[in-house]
């Protein structure tokens, strides 16, 4: 008989557990609806920061693949931000192991990549200094590589020679040349 009661006990204690979390998974559900909501609202107005901004909110209480093609979506809109744009579309891809979307979200990698794509140039008097690019080294002067548009840190530096560094933000489709 105890263990029949047991049983009902721990039963009860198990359905009880599952209506909580059933209750949570609705709440953030909830959340999450409201959110995008408000995110299709600040898109018709073009906000377009505010509602990346929502969609991230709202992937927080649920991580879902749409929300972050939303974001990655969003973020192809806005001039200048293809650094943000590629992060996006990646983090997405990364979510979207067999989604219906994924050869969507690979095209746009694809384009976005070829699309923001920026030629450097950087030569020096005398040539042989040492070029950084964003805290990866690239090689010695005259060199020449491709880079992602938009805002980067450039250094280089030769022995007795002073040495330069310097926040640069690439414009896609504008190659740079630096002496």
């Amino acid at each position: 008989m105890k263990t029949i009661a047991y049983f009902i006990l721990f039963a009860l204690m198990i359905s009880s557990s599952l209506s909580t979390v059933h209750a949570n998974t609705e709440d953030k559900m909830t959340k999450a609806q409201e959110l995008v909501a408000k995110a299709r609202i600040s898109l018709r107005t073009g906000q377009l920061k505010k509602a990346i901004k929502l969609f991230k909110q709202a992937h927080k209480y649920v991580p879902t693949s749409d929300y972050l093609f939303a974001i990655a979506s969003i973020h192809s809109r806005i001039e200048g931000n293809c650094v943000q744009t590629i992060d996006a579309w990646e983090q997405f891809l990364r979510s979207c192991s067999d989604c219906s979307r994924k050869s969507k979200g690979e095209k746009q990698i694809k384009f976005h990549k070829k699309y923001c794509q920026v030629t450097i140039n950087v030569d020096s008097t005398p040539s042989g200094a040492d070029v950084t690019f964003d805290d990866l080294f690239i090689g010695k002067t005259p060199i020449s590589f491709r880079t992602i548009a938009g805002k980067h840190f450039i250094k280089w530096s030769l022995d007795n020679h002073h040495p330069y560094e310097s926040e640069v933000i690439l414009l896609k489709g504008r190659d740079l040349a630096i002496k």
